[in-house]
């Protein structure tokens, strides 16, 4: 849940910074994050000088939240630009049984027998989630709302179902629910300001966010500022924005969701030299994730992404270096004296494109193999098929099904020459051709 969560304020940042609609400031919950010493320059690494978090029983007045069946029109029919690419592929929305509730839950799959602890039931929940089953889980955490009606965690656990499958209302009345017990909660508040963020209610998030930045764990800081960075633009608080996300960086270096909405935030800025390095080290971020993690399909995505983002920030910044004309408008006339730096940026745009192309075409690899995979499903003693999937498996590095597959084709045919050839060349770490 928690990738799906990261992938999530990426997406929103991309999109949010190009299409931030202006509303009324919320209410302020917090101390804003530390701001840096200067715009080239990314402040110390520091911990932000955040007040004490709020006691729970202290009062909390959230912003005026819109009518649970309305969405704004001014904000969600405006044309939105695309998120970084890959990461936003969830399934589609259930619809609630009424407007702005969320819909009955499921009986639970098999028995839930009266001996298991509420601690198992919600461990087997968390499981499911994670696959992916989420009617299967709603029946277990319907099974723990029956013995506590008020469950905390179960009730994180259905908004956060709710989140991935975009019924964000529901999410958010979940989320409504646990706030109204324990005002400070951390999954509460930062599931809220997603779940408002996804609505594109820019003014409603900043004061859910700043309540969770107060009270986050550790390791959750950055997260919490990337989606804060994100609201704060969509209020086109630019500045504010930078800051969160300059802190989120510094926060977590590796996080590729913070840099990717720094990079956003600093082209849609104008800051283009800058965001053409943070988009190199977002590109050295992501590769040297895929690598740790070879044949995740994932990981290839979010290198895609990473090309993605660095190839905009050099057209920005080539662009940036053309004459305007009376109306502010790009000429094709580039500027006196700019000539040296247009080449070098158009000289790596060329080679970065060619390397995004060999992401592309491994990111391509993915859906034949889904193919392959239901033709050996059907036919399980075909060997062509069987030597098509081992040689797509070689090619996304998925190194050990290649082989299992090659084996499995040989006990068909144990001459087969080329199930052989291929058995040796895995062995030796060789490439082999696509048959």
């Amino acid at each position: 849940m928690r990738a799906w969560v990261v992938s999530f304020a990426v997406a929103v940042a991309v999109s949010g910074a190009a299409w931030g609609v202006a509303q009324d400031s919320a209410p302020s919950a917090g101390q804003n994050p530390p701001s840096s010493p200067g715009a080239s320059a990314p402040a110390p690494v520091a911990q932000p000088p955040l007040s004490p978090p709020p006691s729970p029983d202290s009062p909390v007045t959230p912003p005026p939240a819109p009518p649970p069946s309305t969405a704004p029109v001014e904000e969600s029919s405006r044309p939105v630009r695309p998120g970084i690419p890959g990461l936003t592929d969830v399934p589609a929305s259930p619809t609630p049984s009424r407007p702005g509730m969320p819909a009955p839950l499921p009986p639970p799959v098999g028995a839930v027998a009266e001996s298991e602890s509420t601690e198992s039931i919600l461990s087997r929940a968390a499981g499911l989630i994670e696959e992916k089953k989420y009617n299967d889980a709603k029946g277990l955490l319907g099974a723990v709302l029956a013995r506590d009606a008020e469950s905390v965690p179960a009730k994180v656990f259905l908004a956060q179902i709710a989140e991935a499958t975009n019924d964000f209302t529901a999410a958010r009345e979940y989320y409504r629910q646990i706030l109204g017990s324990q005002p400070n909660n951390f999954e509460a508040n930062f599931g809220m300001g997603r779940a408002y963020l996804a609505a594109r209610y820019w003014r409603q998030a900043p004061f859910y966010l700043e309540i969770a930045s107060k009270v986050a764990p550790e390791d959750r800081v950055a997260e919490v500022y990337t989606l804060l960075a994100t609201a704060y633009q969509g209020e086109r608080r630019t500045d504010k924005a930078l800051e969160a996300a300059e802190f989120a960086v510094r926060r977590d270096e590796n996080s590729f969701e913070a840099r990717a909405a720094l990079v956003a935030l600093l082209v849609d800025s104008k800051k283009f030299d800058r965001s053409v390095e943070e988009a190199q080290r977002l590109v050295g971020l992501a590769e040297e994730t895929r690598q740790r993690t070879p044949g995740s399909r994932e990981m290839v995505q979010r290198l895609n992404a990473a090309y993605e983002t660095l190839i905009r920030a050099l057209t920005e910044a080539h662009n940036d270096l053309y004459e305007r004309n009376a109306r502010g408008e790009p000429t094709d006339r580039l500027t006196a004296g700019r000539e040296a730096r247009a080449a070098e940026l158009l000289q790596s745009t060329a080679v970065y494109l060619v390397a995004q192309a060999d992401v592309r075409r491994l990111l391509a690899l993915y859906q034949p193999i889904v193919l392959a995979e239901k033709a050996h499903e059907y036919s399980p003693r075909d060997v062509p098929t069987m030597l098509l999937l081992a040689q797509y498996y070689r090619e996304t590095a998925q190194t050990e099904k290649a082989v299992e597959m090659c084996r499995k084709a040989l006990e068909v045919e144990p001459q087969n020459v080329r199930a052989q050839q291929m058995l040796s060349g895995l062995s030796a770490g060789g490439a082999g051709e696509i048959p």
